[in-house]
């Protein structure tokens, strides 16, 4: 039963493919906790085939935007929503594209809510006076709820109505979780979608290294192709006769996911992709209470305290990564502390619970707004 009367249309891309910011969408729109609140209103935005089809243009896309386009008008008449919730991509091809539904909205005097999944906004309107012309249209009058309070300096300087801030959360999974002690041989772990900037070939290099010093451990790569495939990984592993040490898995969702996290010892992430900002899969390993080495990429610094539940390197430093993985692999209580620390910071920051809760008080606040 609705406890508000309030009419939301959600334009959020959702699975397939899957990847963090399209999981987090569903979420929402699947929310019980939204949906007794607010009379909710899907219009799926589907571009991508797969995960290697982000980010690239073909024509299909172009039907799809012009299709989406008299759809979303139509939807409007129809449904009168209060708001519309839109996860407006922020730079590139797609961030013109999504001007287009910005046109609709505005011309249909539809307030607009943008939550922004991603980085780059500054650096693109400051590059010239036709991108900062084009991107102050878009946001004038928007109310903009950005994923930390670092994210916000990306909007910085543009006509919005409001600034809000909405840390993600993610689904309790596992409810009792024991810290895992290393044992003979430690398995490092990266679990992401198969793509350069996630730090996936500097991950097989730092297990090299650390093989190569005589440590032992198993190196661990799950996930789906990307710009490198399952068969590159391999044949990289291969070349450096680590065939017998570092596996290559194909990904795994829902629960089988965890189960492949908590069985792991210590999980890395090397990404510096440029659309990092606050990757789910960190939270993840946070949840299986897994000492974790990151980088500096978005506001992954907010996430982990560096010492407390992980340990950040600069951006591809591989030599920093392999040196701590080194301090973990020799000081196992630290790497338990840690551990437990993650999943006590997960458990009070960034559940599913905090995270739908935060959508809705939001979402409801700028409604009320004048």
């Amino acid at each position: 039963m609705q406890i508000n009367n309030k009419k939301i249309l959600f334009m959020v891309q959702v699975p397939p493919p899957i990847h963090g910011a399209a999981l987090r969408n569903l979420s929402l729109v699947e929310s019980k906790i939204i949906n007794q609140a607010l009379h909710i209103k899907l219009l799926p935005l589907k571009f991508a085939k797969n995960i290697h089809d982000i980010g690239k243009l073909d024509i299909s896309k172009i039907y799809k935007t012009i299709a989406y386009f008299f759809n979303l008008i139509k939807t409007i008449f129809v449904f009168k929503p209060n708001a519309a919730y839109f996860t407006l991509s922020p730079t590139g091809f797609a961030f013109y594209r999504d001007c287009l539904f910005v046109l609709a909205l505005k011309i249909c005097s539809v307030k607009r809510m943008y939550h922004l999944r991603g980085l780059g906004i500054y650096n693109a309107y400051t590059q010239s006076k036709f991108k900062a012309t084009i991107y102050k249209w878009a946001f004038k009058g928007a109310h903009v709820i950005c994923l930390s309070k670092g994210h916000c300096n990306d909007v910085k300087g543009l006509p919005y109505a409001s600034l809000h801030v909405v840390q993600n959360g993610l689904k309790k999974e596992l409810e009792n979780v024991v810290v895992k002690e290393f044992g003979d041989e430690i398995e490092l772990l990266f679990f992401s979608n198969y793509v350069q900037s996630k730090g996936v070939l500097i991950f097989i290099d730092i297990c090299e290294i650390l093989i190569n010093k005589g440590y032992s451990i198993k190196g661990k790569l799950v996930g789906a192709n990307g710009d490198l495939s399952k068969e590159d990984l391999e044949v990289y592993i291969t070349s450096k006769k680590l065939a017998n040490k570092i596996k290559v898995c194909d990904g795994v969702f829902g629960k089988e996911k965890f189960k492949v996290i908590e069985a792991s010892d210590i999980f890395i992430f090397p990404t510096y992709y440029p659309q990092e900002v606050f990757p789910g899969v960190v939270l993840e390993a946070m949840q299986c209470a897994k000492p974790i080495i990151t980088t500096t990429t978005g506001v992954i610094p907010e996430i982990i305290d560096d010492g407390i539940n992980g340990l950040i390197a600069h951006k591809k430093d591989t030599a920093l990564f392999v040196e701590l993985a080194e301090s973990l692999i020799n000081n196992k209580k630290m790497a338990m502390q840690m551990g437990k620390a993650a999943r006590e910071k997960y458990l009070s920051s960034y559940t599913q619970e905090i995270f739908e809760n935060n959508v809705k008080d939001t979402i409801i606040n700028v409604v009320e707004l004048n």
